[in-house]
């Protein structure tokens, strides 16, 4: 059946092609029919273009609008090691290491996290959240000129969604104390995570979309820092 075909198409792409996932076959077997939710070995369609290290950010722009549209709760969904897509591509280096690849390749997780945010309905949690930033990233003393405007800055306090220890998720305070943090395999034409964040819990995220979903305004009502994410790693 189609989705099957589409499971096949995937995993040629990523092992043995070494290929970029096409947008317009991904579009031509939805249309077929096929259902970004069927899975192989646990992995959902949707998972195995995350897992594909070779695939550009243009391209998974397009193929996860495409799926995410299409079915949207496939987003929620966890594989055997109880990790959702968006876990899997904030995983990047360890995807590319997994593929042999010196150099990891971001794409995923910038084309993902964007979608996930612009597209799912806000009752399905895909497990969107604010991700630990690494001593090799930083932010620029200049805007980028692609960059749009921001709600929130330097020196502002807010709540960053971060999980957990164990997957769950929660609300924990700090201050905004960069804009438009990057890490150095970032694409050079993407304009970076709009905020980093220092948490009160001595962690330093940074949030890769300003959304309402995974960073806000400190002093929200019905919303405050829970101290669950010490010891996150």
């Amino acid at each position: 059946c189609c989705s099957e075909q589409l499971l096949e198409y995937l995993e040629t792409a990523a092992y043995d092609n070494k290929a970029c996932v096409q947008s317009a076959v991904v579009q031509a077997f939805l249309e077929r029919g096929a259902d970004p939710g069927v899975t192989q070995n646990g992995a959902t369609a949707l998972q195995m273009v995350v897992l594909n290290p070779y695939s550009s950010f243009e391209e998974l722009l397009r193929v996860f609008h495409l799926m995410l549209s299409k079915a949207p709760a496939v987003a929620a969904v966890r594989d055997g090691f109880k990790l959702a897509p968006l876990q899997w591509a904030a995983d990047y280096v360890n995807v590319a290491q997994q593929h042999g690849l010196a150099v990891p390749n971001p794409a995923a997780l910038l084309a993902l996290m964007p979608t996930v945010v612009a597209t799912l309905p806000p009752e399905i949690d895909a497990g969107e959240c604010c991700l630990r930033a690494v001593a090799t990233g930083g932010c620029p003393d200049v805007p980028p000129k692609n960059a749009p405007p921001l709600r929130f800055l330097e020196g502002q306090r807010v709540l960053c969604r971060v999980e957990c220890p164990g997957g769950e998720h929660a609300w924990e305070e700090g201050v905004v104390i960069g804009l438009w943090y990057r890490e150095a395999c970032w694409q050079a034409d993407h304009a970076g995570a709009p905020y980093e964040v220092r948490l009160d819990i001595s962690l330093s995220v940074f949030a890769l979309v300003d959304h309402d979903r995974i960073i806000r305004a400190a002093g929200v009502a019905g919303v405050r820092a829970s101290g669950a994410a010490i010891g996150t790693a």
